[in-house]
């Protein structure tokens, strides 16, 4: 007996929620690393805002929204918590491995007291501490950054079905 085509099959409703998820994943991920690119290209000071940094933040929001890693407030304060001790650090002692290890840790533990744990920001506080930066950093590099994938990820959330991203995300 052969099945018709009206009659419901698993597995093809499973590659069509997939399909979904990858479109979900992809339109907001690829619209954050083209931003990203765009704002690296505008970029002066030697921490192009087109980081890896950056770019795994683009990719935890495409592709785990619903993740407490990627809330908005989580990314935000993960930042600040990383980038601006990172900076003050390397105002005061040379940039370099033991400065970028150091950097990383101290991010770690003020993410954790401020429960904002983003991981991309750990990775953002040893780059300054291993290349160096100005306060100048946080206006045109991290600020514009953090605002283009946010708001990439908020316009998805707003606008493609099942993607699941906004400002109130638990």
């Amino acid at each position: 007996m052969t099945a018709s085509i009206s009659e419901h099959r698993p597995g093809r409703t499973a590659g069509r929620i997939a399909a979904i998820k990858v479109a979900a994943a992809l339109v907001p991920g690829g619209l954050a690393a083209g931003m990203l690119a765009a704002l690296a290209g505008l970029s002066s000071l030697g921490l192009d805002a087109f980081s890896i940094p950056f770019a795994a933040t683009a990719a935890v929001l495409a592709m785990a929204p619903a993740s407490p890693l990627a809330r908005p407030r989580t990314v935000i304060i993960a930042y600040a918590a990383s980038t601006i001790p990172a900076l003050a650090a390397v105002a005061a002692v040379p940039a370099s491995v033991v400065t970028a290890t150091v950097m990383a840790g101290v991010a770690i533990i003020l993410m954790v007291l401020l429960r904002a744990v983003h991981p991309p920001a750990a990775a953002g506080a040893a780059m300054i501490g291993l290349h160096g930066g100005d306060w100048m950093f946080l206006v045109v590099g991290v600020v514009p950054a953090l605002t283009a994938v946010l708001a990439i990820a908020l316009a998805a959330g707003a606008l493609i079905p099942r993607y699941g991203y906004s400002w109130s995300s638990r």
